[in-house]
Order: structure tokens, then C-alpha cells, then sequence
């Protein structure tokens, strides 16, 4: 085989190795796209059809499902990344004012309201984003709790709760984590993820619930 086919052949291999991986990431591209678009397919775009009405003092809420990747604030600064890669709790608090306002507070924009009062070492704060929401939107804020009970008796009082998570969490596995949990019933709540649609389109029981590993628990309403 002369250099000239030699050459060729390595041409035509890059080529086709470029293409292969192109394709796979595509794949993977496509794979996430389609899991989001499932999620907002289902009935959750607006927080108000398909998912159960939290019950307080002024009526009924409806949080709406928000995630980090949405593409409309995905890519917006926050704390050490962008909100798509650390706006746990940007989102969370986000859910929680766009339902007492009873209209939509975007990531985005709550991003440059805070100005960096969420964040502490470069992460999300849960007890600086409740008390920044309760000095600014009036919201009532529970203080900071802790432990699986604290989550099921802030439930059932009518609270939305802001709930560190990490470990295994529904269909995920998190290091650390933050993700809204509202409802109340006699066999389990209601869960918004900023990060898995999944998880943010069914309920988990109280069981499924025990398992998780608990962080900082906090009341708004």
C-alpha cells in the first residue's frame, strides 16, 4: 500500500470517527431535550394542571414546574457557574414566590434581584434565600429545621418547603442539593426538582421519603 492510500485511509477514518461521535453526542443532546419536553408535555408548563393545589391561608397555590435547564435563563450567571449548573436554589425560590405571586418570577430575573444575597462560598444558602424572600416578597418563613419529621409536619401545616437533599433522590443521585416539596397526604407529597423532570411529575410516598438524606428544612408561605 503506497503513503498516497495510507493518507487516504487515515483521511477517511477521521472522518468517519468524527461523524460517530458527532451522532453520539447529538444522541445525548436529543435524550435530554426529549426528557424536558416530556416533562412539560404531561401537563406541568404552567404548575397548574395535573398536580395536586396547596391548601393556605389565601386559597390555593400551584407551584409551577421550573428547571435549571431551561434554556430561557439556563445559561445566566450564578453564584460559581450559571443557573443551569448551581440555580438549585435560585429555582426553588423561584417556584415558591411565582405561587404566592400568582404569576411567573423567573430564575432570570430573581438571578440579578438577589444579587448575590442567595449564596454563600459560591453555593446556594437556603436560610439567606428564605430570609431574602421573606424580608422582600412578605412571605412567612418557618426558620431553619432539620429532619424528615421537620419536612412532614411543615407539609401538612400548609407550608411549601425548600429541603437539602443528597444521596439517592427519586431517579438521581445527588452530592448536595435543593428541591421544593409541597402537598400533603396520607401517603407521601408532591416534589418540584429544579434538576429532573421526572421527579417533578409524580408524588413520592412517605416511605420513599425516609430514606432520603436530609439537609437544611425550610418553610415559606
Amino acid at each position: 500500500m503506497s503513503w498516497e492510500q495510507v493518507s487516504i485511509a487515515f483521511v477517511l477514518l477521521s472522518v468517519f470517527l468524527t461523524v460517530a461521535t458527532l451522532c453520539t453526542l447529538y444522541d445525548v443532546s436529543n435524550d435530554a431535550s426529549n426528557a424536558y419536553k416530556a416533562a412539560y408535555a404531561a401537563g406541568y408548563d404552567d404548575g397548574k394542571a395535573s398536580m395536586q393545589a396547596v391548601g393556605d391561608k389565601q386559597g390555593k397555590m400551584y407551584p409551577p414546574l421550573l428547571l435549571q435547564e431551561d434554556p430561557q435563563w439556563a445559561s445566566e450567571p450564578y453564584g460559581d457557574g450559571t443557573i443551569g449548573s448551581h440555580g438549585c436554589g435560585l429555582v426553588c425560590a423561584s417556584i415558591i414566590i411565582s405561587s404566592h405571586e400568582g404569576e411567573l418570577v423567573d430564575p432570570a430575573y430573581l438571578a440579578k434581584e438577589q444579587s448575590g444575597s442567595f449564596i454563600t462560598c459560591g453555593i446556594n444558602d437556603p436560610d439567606k434565600i428564605c430570609r431574602w424572600v421573606e424580608q422582600v416578597y412578605g412571605l412567612e418563613w418557618s426558620g431553619e429545621q432539620w429532619g424528615f419529621e421537620s419536612v412532614r409536619s411543615l407539609l401538612e401545616e400548609g407550608w411549601l418547603v425548600i429541603a437539602g437533599v443528597s444521596g439517592a433522590f427519586g431517579t438521581r443521585t445527588y452530592g448536595g442539593h435543593l428541591v421544593t416539596l409541597y402537598g400533603y397526604g396520607d401517603d407521601g407529597c408532591y416534589v418540584r426538582d429544579p434538576d429532573d423532570g421526572a421527579n417533578s411529575v409524580r408524588k413520592f410516598s412517605w416511605q420513599e421519603l425516609e430514606q432520603v438524606s436530609w439537609g437544611s428544612i425550610n418553610g415559606l408561605r
